[in-house]
């Protein structure tokens, strides 16, 4: 199976243009998108809600997996506004792990600390520890 835009010729550039576009054509009051370190970070805010996407950009990739890994931000983006706008999920229910928390972390990061806690039978970390410092 070939991973989805595999062979895309869209920039990066221009795919953050589009998810801009579309994240504001359902409602985003703000949006912005940064590279460093590896990652980039696109981040808005909906429903008064921020939310934020981590996408991983390891230096050894190729330009065409850079491409085809902003391909797929913007296929999972559009897939959860239109699961929102067909009545599939709440917005809370669709973009629940990228959804920052008062701590300035997305929850997903608490989850995953939550699953493995549990999983090893210790108690839950707490869900907000306020901002970080």
């Amino acid at each position: 199976m070939t991973p989805y835009a595999a062979t895309t010729k869209v920039t990066p550039e221009k795919t953050q243009l589009e998810i801009r576009a579309l994240v504001r054509k359902h409602g985003a009051t703000s949006f912005g998108a940064v590279e460093d370190k590896g990652q980039a970070v696109v981040a808005f805010r909906f429903q008064d809600r921020s939310i934020r996407f981590y996408l991983p950009l390891p230096t050894n990739l190729t330009q065409q997996q850079t491409r085809s890994r902003w391909r797929n931000l913007f296929l999972a983006i559009k897939a959860k506004l239109e699961s929102i706008a067909s009545g599939i999920e709440t917005f809370d229910e669709a973009f629940l792990a990228h959804i920052v928390m008062p701590d300035g972390d997305v929850y997903s990061r608490y989850a995953v600390k939550a699953l493995a806690a549990a999983a090893e039978g210790k108690p839950l970390p707490p869900l907000l520890e306020g901002p970080k410092e």
